[in-house]
């Protein structure tokens, strides 16, 4: 099956795979995602509890405030219980569904329990996300009746801190993120639904029975929020082997990294050969997990070369889980925004040996592409990422066997394709199967295997197509996913002065 022009005229043609049963593929954790907002729109509500009262809290159980201890001026609420709920609940004068809830908070005692610090609220029903402090102190958050999400952050006793609760409320696409004192906890930023209804209430303190706490409020905030374009980051051959020494010019995976923490960015991918020199489980524990295991929770990984030297990529599929899709396949999409995103498996042949399929016209993996590409024709934008770049001017060179990735991508109108294995970053103009340049239906690659494992200098002269060339920065590309359009830049690690940005647009 071959797709046979591009999105914008594409022939709908019969969906055979769907009759036969074959899925869309799985969808990684995160789903479909667009970065979470920061800029502040409106002040939907303010209290300091400057007037030494709750006035303007809707419902008032058994909060106080008190001026023994605050974080800033002369008082502070107090929520204080021995098994009776205690909270404070505001009713908005006006519904939203991009909210940010702000509010100084400090855990001041609490029993064998949880203790439930802060909530947004549809107009019924239960708390659409729910902020709380589990019996461990670690910081933890429920959407829903859903299992709670466990960070391994911990909220320090009798110690003032800032937390933000942020949400975007749409279906099942949802998104929540926090943050504590400024950080972003990756393990709490997550699309789950929410529902559709809006927010129309805000809530501190505990309204469940049969809690013990005691907790004070300060400076609560409540902001509508604006939404941006997304933005992704990505880059492959990142983590060397655990204890191998960092110079100039390798095992640099922490300074990339450091790229991505506290950017609020919608999804990192990663572009395959994640960790040296065989993909263990233990080596991604011990090295990739400490730099760029930061941003494990927005991260849509793809597979390398590196981690098949363990059978099957078992350490890679262990550590990743189901985020990686299907540990027998390795390939899967999802949207970020109005942009659609796939993951594809370049390993042809060890897929081929292993499980029967590959990279090739009628594989599993092909036919799988081609009907992805034709349901998800609606979104403007496509872009597609693997390991083994199909054109490079690297050390590695061109990789034929992903001729077919770009046959069906380019008939199906896709724009960007990622790619690593060659260590360095090129940028092409835009290209049609054969490499040669096409402005006007051809797709731009970036070959960004720069995360941070080693360089790789090559005297071959580049490609007619190649606009970019570098061999010695580490760093990551970052994308910027406008509705028809992308703005790409290279981040280079600290210290390092290349930089490559610019602007395409979508078929």
């Amino acid at each position: 099956m071959r797709l046979q022009t591009s999105r914008r005229s594409l022939v709908v043609l019969p969906l055979i795979l769907l009759a036969a049963g074959m899925s869309i593929g799985p969808t990684p954790a995160g789903g479909s995602e667009t970065a979470m907002a920061t800029t502040a729109s409106s002040t939907l509500f303010e209290d300091g509890f400057e007037s030494g009262g709750l006035s303007s809290w809707t419902t008032v159980r058994a909060v106080v405030a008190q001026s023994d201890d605050v974080k800033t001026g002369t008082w502070a609420a107090e929520a204080s219980s021995t098994g009776a709920p205690s909270y404070a609940r505001k009713a908005l004068a006006q519904a939203a569904v991009d909210v940010s809830f702000t509010t100084e908070v400090k855990l001041v005692s609490q029993g064998a329990n949880n203790a439930n610090l802060m909530a947004l609220r549809p107009a019924t029903g239960v708390p659409m996300a729910r902020l709380f402090a589990n019996a461990k102190q670690k910081l933890a958050l429920k959407i829903g009746t859903a299992t709670p999400l466990v960070s391994q952050t911990f909220l320090s006793k009798n110690v003032w801190h800032n937390l933000r609760l942020q949400v975007h409320v749409a279906g099942s696409t949802s998104q929540t993120e926090v943050w504590l004192d400024g950080v972003s906890i990756p393990a709490l930023q997550t699309t789950a639904s929410l529902g559709t209804a809006p927010v129309t209430k805000v809530e501190i303190g505990d309204s469940v029975k049969n809690r013990v706490f005691t907790v004070r409020f300060d400076d609560v905030s409540v902001q509508e929020v604006t939404t941006n374009d997304p933005v992704i980051a990505a880059a492959g051959d990142i983590a060397c082997v655990p204890g191998a020494s960092v110079t100039a010019s390798t095992c640099r995976q922490m300074a990339t990294s450091d790229l991505l923490v506290n950017r609020q960015l919608a999804r990192v991918l990663t572009l395959g050969d994640n960790q040296y020199d065989k993909g263990s489980l233990q080596d991604f524990t011990n090295s990739y997990d400490p730099s760029w295991g930061r941003v494990k929770g927005i991260t849509s990984p793809s597979v390398g070369n590196h981690e098949y030297l363990t059978v099957d990529a078992a350490g890679y599929f262990d550590y990743f889980g189901t985020t990686a899709g299907d540990r027998t396949k390795g390939y899967y999409s999802f949207d970020v925004g109005n942009w659609h995103l796939i993951a594809l498996n370049s390993n042809c042949a060890v897929l081929a040996d292993r499980f029967g399929d590959g990279c090739a016209e009628g594989t599993l993996q092909n036919d799988w592409l081609e009907e992805d590409l034709l349901t998800h024709q609606g979104n403007t934008c496509t872009l597609a990422y693997w390991h083994h770049p199909r054109f490079s001017s690297g050390g590695h060179g061109d990789s034929l066997d992903v001729k077919p990735f770009w046959d069906d991508l380019y008939a199906g109108g896709a724009d960007v394709v990622l790619s690593g294995h060659s260590h360095n970053y090129e940028r092409f103009a835009p290209m049609d199967p054969e490499g040669a340049a096409d402005t006007t239906s051809g797709i731009r690659e970036f070959v960004v295997g720069t995360g941070g494992k080693s360089h790789v200098v090559t005297t071959t002269p580049p490609r007619a197509t190649s606009e970019v060339l570098n061999f010695d920065t580490f760093g990551v590309l970052e994308l910027t996913l406008h509705p028809d359009s992308y703005d790409w830049n290279f981040a280079a690690e600290s210290g390092a002065t290349f930089t490559d940005s610019g602007s395409g647009t979508c078929h």
